[in-house]
């Protein structure tokens, strides 16, 4: 795994500081993540060894993003973002505010077009169980099979762009909470201005449009905070991934596309951790009528791809089993 050293920790500290404060904290507190699905699509995965990213735009609510981008069209246009822009172009004149302009004002459509997402939710000890029972709708009512697939972390803190895909913490922020960060963002380049200098026009806009892109992406409204959720981005005007394979599909009656990331570690390119068995941690069966059937099922395939003691790493969580 491409460890990150304290240079590349300064650097993510600037432009991100609050998702760096979210990854320690996961570190320090070895907290998993879980992805909840259909017991269908977690065997498609496990078969395949990919998962998809959809289109960010295809998501249950695209509101999702455009909440993000309210939050941080207010940001920029409030005196802090003022102050960004004065800055940006005493080092480097207009060039940045043009950027940013283009990027996330002009042609906001094609970067919501070209941005595809995959969604985890932090997971905790207590959930080992029953896992969470509002994460099961959608997936175990009126017969349907839920799984939770509980993963450990090391592929998702990677610091490799083998993937050119990019893990980070949702902040759930009312606007208000999303300028408060923005300006602690702002102080943070402003007393950072002689390295930033260094940086060249070029490096510098890079950096500053993940941070951006990262918030609006990133950012979602407080009344989803008991989500806990970690996203895996990528922008498909950054240089393609030739582990990444884009395909059509239909899918609830839309033609689209999907990427797949496959579940392999590049150790040649630094990324590790994301095969099976070392990526399982754990798989929660829900609330379902045959839940036992499904339990079997998994514990088969995980048990042929190599996991071992597959069976004690398969629960069911026993809630209580709703026809509607």
């Amino acid at each position: 795994m491409a460890v990150i050293t304290e240079a590349e920790l300064a650097e993510n500290a600037l432009f991100q500081p609050w998702a760096v404060k979210r990854i320690a904290r996961l570190v320090r507190n070895d907290i998993p993540l879980v992805h909840y699905t259909s017991a269908a699509a977690a065997l498609s995965i496990l078969n395949n060894k990919e998962i998809w990213m959809r289109n960010a735009r295809l998501m249950n609510d695209e509101k999702e993003v455009r909440h993000g981008w309210e939050c941080w069209m207010s940001a920029y246009r409030s005196e802090a973002g003022l102050a960004l822009r004065r800055f940006t172009a005493s080092i480097f004149g207009p060039l940045i505010e043009q950027q940013i302009q283009r990027h996330f004002i002009d042609e906001l459509e094609d970067l919501l077009n070209e941005t595809y997402v995959t969604c985890f939710s932090e997971h905790r000890k207590s959930e080992d169980q029953y896992g969470r029972l509002s994460m099961w709708r959608g997936y175990a009512t009126g017969g349907g099979h839920g799984v939770a697939v509980v993963l450990n972390t090391t592929a998702f803190r990677s610091t490799s762009s083998a993937l050119q895909a990019f893990s980070s913490p949702v902040a759930y922020f009312e606007p208000r909470q999303f300028q408060a960060e923005f300006e602690y963002f702002v102080d943070g380049l402003l007393a950072a201005s002689e390295w930033l200098k260094q940086l060249g026009p070029v490096e510098f806009y890079k950096r500053l449009f993940g941070a951006f892109w990262f918030a609006i992406t990133c950012t979602k409204h407080p009344g989803f905070r008991e989500e806990r959720e970690w996203r895996v981005v990528t922008y498909r005007r950054f240089e393609p991934s030739k582990h990444v394979v884009a395909d059509q599909i239909e899918r609830d009656g839309k033609l689209q596309t999907v990427l797949k990331l496959p579940l392999k570690d590049i150790p040649d390119e630094g990324f590790t951790g994301a095969a099976l068995p070392e990526l399982l941690r754990r798989v929660i069966i829900g609330p379902v009528q045959d839940g036992e059937v499904v339990r079997k099922a998994i514990v088969e395939k995980l048990s042929f791809e190599g996991v071992i003691e597959a069976s004690k790493k398969v629960v069911l969580s026993n809630l209580p089993y709703r026809a509607k």
